[in-house]
């Protein structure tokens, strides 16, 4: 069934946790290739993660590929026969990426945090500023989709630091696979010697057309996004260190 049959060695799946704007398109479709017809689910965004609570233990693990914008903690109750894989970003290029796409694209985006970006003509500070939940789950994607965001009802400095520790133990210990976006070619070489991966694609993740910042806000969303530059910082890390590039 596998097309490259040591791709996964035990008969082990993957379970990919798409973080936006991290060329994710790009990795769906590479991954889905190492099938042959291949069997998956895509969790498209947070409330359909519904899917794998109403599902057996039994269906689920009759899956070759989970994907999709969903949370980790979903993740431990998941048959271990998955491998769990990322891709991270530069917090801001990716927030600014975000923001370009939700603005720019034609495409019909499903996701209530984009409709309210679009139906309120948002610029890029109230989005930014704005404290709606919505667009904190996007904006803090990595501490939101890396750890249990069931605990943080209301941020504090506390309780950030928990979620932000959380998210770091858990792509350390639990994920095989942390990809660096502004690296993804040597991520992709690492795939194809490790597990035999065939990384021909015709995706090209492309955001219409990006929005320029100046110096001070560009100082001034680093700042915002400090908890998710110490994700992104052990990510490189971990991309370094674990597999020679």
């Amino acid at each position: 069934m596998i097309v490259h049959p040591n791709l996964l060695k035990d008969g082990l799946k993957i379970a990919f946790l798409h973080i936006p704007k991290t060329g994710g398109k790009t990795f769906r479709q590479i991954v889905r290739n190492q099938f042959r017809d291949c069997r998956e689910v895509n969790l498209s965004n947070v409330k359909s993660t519904k899917f794998l609570q109403d599902r057996t233990i039994d269906e689920i693990a009759s899956l070759d590929f989970i994907t999709g914008h969903f949370c980790y903690y979903f993740i431990p109750e998941l048959p271990r026969r998955f491998r769990y894989f990322t891709w991270l970003r530069d917090p801001v290029e990716r927030i600014i990426s975000l923001y370009s796409y939700w603005t720019t694209s034609e495409e019909d985006i499903k996701v209530d945090a984009c409709r309210l970006v679009r139906e309120n003509n948002m610029t890029f500070d109230d989005f930014i500023h704005g404290g709606c939940p919505e667009h904190t789950y996007w904006i803090f994607s990595y501490m939101t989709q890396l750890s249990d965001i069931r605990k943080l009802k209301k941020p504090t400095p506390e309780n950030v630091y928990e979620q932000v520790k959380e998210a770091m133990t858990n792509i350390l210990s639990n994920f095989e696979f942390v990809g660096i976006t502004e690296r993804y070619n040597e991520g992709l070489k690492y795939l194809e010697r490790t597990y035999g991966f065939n990384i021909k694609h015709d995706i090209v993740n492309v955001t219409p057309k990006k929005i320029d910042i100046s110096d001070s806000q560009r100082k001034h969303l680093t700042r915002i996004l400090a908890p998710e530059y110490a994700i992104y910082n052990l990510g490189k890390k971990i991309f370094e260190e674990r597999y020679g590039v």
